[in-house]
């Protein structure tokens, strides 16, 4: 069974899919085994709402298949794709969150052990949606925010046991910590300073203390700002580091094998990827900028061709293309391979669909509307040449 790691962030779910399908990890991995061409089959697209934005995956009707969930943001829609656990989807269903839907996140809500939804939506709202347990949700409840929230993340900060939320601002640039009750609502929010124009966050352990810290994107700053956790659900002040021009999405993972997590984000402004080393403290090294497509608006990491290291997805809205980068395991990435989407590719998101153990790859398409497929071919056991320690 593959382990996966989830941290769910605005425009795309960053999916970082680590061990056992593929080769266990090695500290020293040899060269990579196969090109990307070679690892992803022809695509399947399946029928999303208007301008579908992000998308979450997670098995809804407890039936071992992953199912999908897309906010669609013109059509002020979401949708539920029940998956068939062979790679495709049943017809949509939808259901109505709040206006101007943005992101989505996924968690046990209300402790009943059925995932519940959360959906920020830009007209200020943050819309709950507990879940049944067969792939539909109850009637929404809506808790207002203030200045447009854009991205959000579920996760215990405070070691109660219960997730709580995380919101980023656009328009304040703040993040806003809502603490869980366990019953599906939170209590009054409490704000922290981030960039200007945050956009897309993400929650890891930083500084390896044991205790979630925060990464937020700020769009009108070209930078990352990081806020260390305290624990109790509060955050210590920000530090900024430099990143590519107009940076949109951001992931972390240990891409270099050292234990310490990497920063890496997606920047519409230069066409790039920046990787940023993480020194394991909470800081992190001077950006490396890797080409990319026109217009990259999301990122996603999982071992793809099987050889022990991570590999970049990146989706490209203005090629109506995802470019795929395969990692050297050193913090390194080879150029990239691109695969055509949809049109106007918005939102990625990695996972076995179909029981291979192999990590296939999903794109939303805002233009198009609708959701690509992409099956992994890949052999399950790559043998490479790595150096022992």
């Amino acid at each position: 069974m593959t382990r996966v790691r989830w941290m769910l962030t605005w425009p795309l779910v960053v999916c970082v899919l680590l061990g056992d399908g593929c080769a266990p990890f090695s500290r020293r991995p040899g060269p990579p085994a196969l090109e990307s061409a070679a690892i992803i089959e022809h695509r399947t697209d399946f029928a999303a709402g208007k301008n579908p934005w992000a998308i979450a995956l997670a098995d809804l009707n407890r039936d071992g298949a992953l199912d999908l969930v897309v906010v669609n943001q013109t059509a002020k829609s979401g949708s539920v794709l029940l998956g068939n656990g062979d790679g495709t989807f049943a017809s949509k269903t939808d259901f109505v969150p709040g206006r101007g839907p943005v992101a989505i996140a996924l968690a046990d809500l209300n402790g009943d052990g059925l995932l519940d939804l959360a959906v920020a939506n830009i007209e200020n709202t943050i819309s709950i949606l507990l879940g049944s347990g067969d792939g539909t949700f109850d009637k929404r409840a809506d808790f207002p925010t203030r200045d447009e929230p854009w991205a959000l993340a579920l996760a215990d900060l405070n070691g109660d046991a219960l997730p709580d939320l995380v919101v980023a601002n656009d328009r304040a640039g703040t993040v806003s910590v809502l603490l869980g009750k366990g019953d599906g609502t939170f209590r009054p929010k409490k704000d922290f300073l981030s960039g200007p124009t945050p956009r897309n966050l993400a929650l890891a352990d930083l500084n390896r203390d044991g205790i979630l810290d925060l990464a937020v994107v700020n769009v009108g700053a070209a930078t990352v700002s990081v806020l260390l956790g305290q624990g109790d659900g509060t955050f210590g002040l920000k530090g900024d580091v430099g990143t590519g021009r107009t940076p949109v999405a951001l992931a972390l993972a240990d891409v270099n094998h050292d234990g310490a997590l990497d920063l890496m984000t997606a920047n519409i402004g230069t066409d790039t990827v920046s990787v940023l080393l993480g020194n394991g403290d909470g800081s992190f090294s001077q950006k490396m900028d890797l080409p990319t497509g026109d217009d990259p608006r999301a990122l996603a990491l999982g071992d793809l061709n099987c050889d022990s290291r991570l590999d970049l997805v990146v989706a490209n809205t203005g090629a109506n293309t995802i470019s795929i980068l395969l990692g050297n395991g050193d913090g390194t990435f080879r150029p990239k391979t691109d695969l055509v989407t949809g049109t106007a590719p918005h939102a990625v998101a990695l996972a076995d669909l179909n029981g291979d153990a192999r990590i296939d790859v999903l794109v939303g398409n805002w233009w198009s509307d609708s959701v690509s497929v992409f099956l992994n071919t890949a052999p399950t056991h790559t043998v490479t040449t790595s150096g022992s320690e």
